[in-house]
């Protein structure tokens, strides 16, 4: 194998230097029936990308790292997950589709891997950074904030007073919200 070969290689596989050569290839505004969610893609090298989803606010709801088919992906619902994207063909038009397969258990060293991709992405802000591996290192989702820690964070939905002011109206509006979340994000 040629020199240059060998060294590209190196390169692709090391998520310090892949992660160097990113940049924002786009962004787009996703309407919702509540609200717009920013979707952003990074690229650099060939057969990595990043992609963040984030509230109005800014907040991230959902990150994904797809590095050489190994995803690693955060989001508000299910919190942290590995595993490979797979390709399917469907013979009678020879059309490839792409589908993830998420590993019943996220690889621990697959998560490293995202967190040293993430905190060298010299495209995004300190701020950008600092937020998404809290919630990477904190495994943060929905199952495990508090109803006013999610509120805190991501806004209070608009209700009558009336309705949030009982102990029960409370916990039917955080179920509503939480399966609202499910519903929309857990893609």
């Amino acid at each position: 194998m040629g020199e240059s070969k060998l060294k590209l290689k190196q390169q692709l596989f090391d998520p310090v230097m892949a992660a160097q050569s990113f940049f924002q290839v786009s962004d787009e505004v996703l309407k919702t029936d509540k609200q717009d969610v920013m979707s952003r893609w990074y690229g650099g090298f060939e057969g990595v990308d990043f992609f963040t989803w984030s509230d109005q606010k800014g907040n991230f709801i959902k990150l994904q790292l797809n590095f050489c088919g190994q995803i690693f992906e955060w989001n508000i619902v299910h919190g942290i997950r590995t595993g490979f994207v797979a390709m399917d063909e469907e013979p009678a038009h020879f059309h490839k589709t792409e589908s993830i397969q998420y590993d019943e258990t996220a690889q621990s060293p697959f998560i490293d891997t995202a967190v040293i991709f993430i905190k060298n992405m010299n495209c995004l802000s300190p701020e950008e950074k600092q937020e998404m591996l809290k919630n990477i290192k904190g495994n943060t989702n929905i199952d495990n904030m508090s109803g006013e820690g999610f509120w805190e964070k991501f806004g209070y939905p608009e209700v009558k007073y009336s309705e949030s002011k009982s102990l029960m109206g409370f916990k039917i509006l955080w179920h509503n919200v939480k399966s609202f979340f499910k519903k929309h994000f857990s893609k």
